[in-house]
Formats: structure tokens, C-alpha cells, sequence
């Protein structure tokens, strides 16, 4: 944990909070048939929980880093990608998952995104895989599906 690094990642996530915010509005269109809660509603929470959420790290590491400087402690240079080679298979992994999406659908295209990645970020027992992706992509697509009311590819 390299307070310099969350300060930035944490300074990334509220401006892309910010930027979210304003770019919903123009994304999203209002439905004028709903009453409640509107299309626009679960992006405008997500967006206000990465922001929160931002602002806390933000706090946290800026305070960790202030205490070590009183410490008179060295504090590592950043070093903002450490495992370059993993960030660059998840990253190929996410473009395979999105073409996939749209060929075989959303729940296979899911379960083999998540096995996949966690076979390759250290994950040895096969069934703690199928099981944890088994679990994690019906409890989305149910959420999606039945909660949300959005169609899936």
C-alpha cells in the first residue's frame, strides 16, 4: 500500500466521477412514461458511490502519507504498474469477454471471463472457480434481469 499511488488512483476516480455526472444526462434518456425512479437513477448512484468512495481514499492516503512524512520515513517511489503483464492479460481478457457478449451471450461470456481471470491471477482449486464464477454471474444477471428490468445480450 503506497499512499502516493491511492492519492492518485483515488484522484483519478473522482474526476471520472465527475466527468460521469455530466456525461449521464446526455446518455441516458428520461423515459416520460416512468414514475419513481428513472433510467438515470442507477448510473447517478454508481456515480455518486465512486465519487464517495474516491474522496475516502483520497482522505485516507493523503493522511497515511502525511503521517509517514512526520516519521520521517522514505516513501517509495510510485510505481504505478507494478504487474504490468497481468494488467495487460485482464485487459485482452475484458476485450475477448466484450466480443464474446455479443456472440454467445451474457452469462457463458461472464462464467468464462471470471474463470479465466481467476485461473490466471493465482486461483488453483477448479471447483472454488466454478463455483465463485457460477454464483457471481447468476447473482448479476438475476440482478440485472429481474431487479433492474434490463435486457441482456
Amino acid at each position: 500500500m503506497n499512499p502516493k499511488v491511492d492519492a492518485i488512483s483515488a484522484s483519478v476516480g473522482v474526476g471520472l466521477s465527475i466527468l460521469l455526472w455530466f456525461l449521464i444526462p446526455s446518455q441516458v434518456m428520461k423515459s416520460p412514461m416512468v414514475s419513481g425512479m428513472g433510467p438515470e437513477y442507477f448510473p447517478y448512484t454508481m456515480t455518486i458511490a465512486l465519487g464517495i468512495f474516491s474522496l475516502i481514499l483520497l482522505i485516507r492516503s493523503s493522511l497515511l502519507w502525511l503521517k509517514k512524512l512526520r516519521k520521517g520515513e522514505n516513501l517509495r517511489p510510485v510505481v504505478l504498474f507494478p504487474n504490468l503483464r497481468r494488467f495487460l492479460f485482464m485487459l485482452v481478457n475484458f476485450f475477448l469477454y466484450y466480443l464474446l457478449m455479443g456472440i454467445i451471450g451474457f452469462e457463458l461470456s461472464t462464467f468464462l471471463f471470471l474463470v479465466i481471470g481467476a485461473i490466471f491471477l493465482g486461483a488453483r482449486k477448479w471447483w472454488q472457480i466454478a463455483l465463485f464464477a457460477m454464483i457471481l454471474d447468476l447473482s448479476v444477471a438475476y440482478s440485472f434481469i429481474w431487479v433492474l428490468g434490463v435486457v441482456l445480450p
